[in-house]
């Protein structure tokens, strides 16, 4: 995959991060050798701006990957966990009572990352029925997202990812 802004894997920067990623994978008790293999294109992934999914066992280092890589690149990362039990407040935000008690509207997580250029790294997504997932479709093919409390079109922030 050649993408612009791509780190290849000659570059100084890159082997740290795979020597990262190898540390952090052999900790996991993952075999290292499978860990780069895996997740040698996560970082062509991720200049691509596009949502990315990775997929694996459990404990096989997928969370640990996109925790290093955003580390190495200095962007905040929102790691959620996702299960039965969302709804779109947990996800987008709420009405809260503020400190001079009026209401306030509260960003969600997803909704932070995506105004503010944080990766969104959504665990444990695939596993949710339909009618879950379907909250995030707007998200991953970059719509504005309009929150009605506050009367506010919120875009994408260039730097925003999806990952899950």
């Amino acid at each position: 995959m050649t993408l612009d802004n791509t780190i290849y894997a000659n570059d100084a920067y890159a082997q740290a991060l795979l020597q990262d990623a190898r540390d952090a994978a052999a900790e996991n008790v993952v075999d290292p050798v499978t860990f780069d293999e895996n997740y040698k294109d996560l970082e062509p992934a991720i200049y691509s701006g596009k949502p990315i999914i990775i997929s694996g066992p459990p404990q096989n280092g997928k969370s640990t990957a996109v925790q290093l890589l955003s580390a190495k690149l200095g962007i905040p990362c929102i790691p959620f966990s996702c299960d039965d039990g969302i709804q779109k407040s947990n996800v987008f935000g709420c009405v809260t009572i503020g400190p001079n008690g009026d209401t306030v509207w509260e960003d969600g997580p997803l909704l932070k990352a995506y105004r503010n250029g944080y990766w969104f790294d959504a665990e444990e997504v695939l596993q949710l029925p339909p009618e879950k997932t379907s909250m995030f479709m707007k998200i991953t093919d970059g719509s504005k997202i309009y929150v009605g409390y506050k009367g506010e079109i919120i875009h994408r922030h260039p730097n925003f990812r999806f990952i899950a």
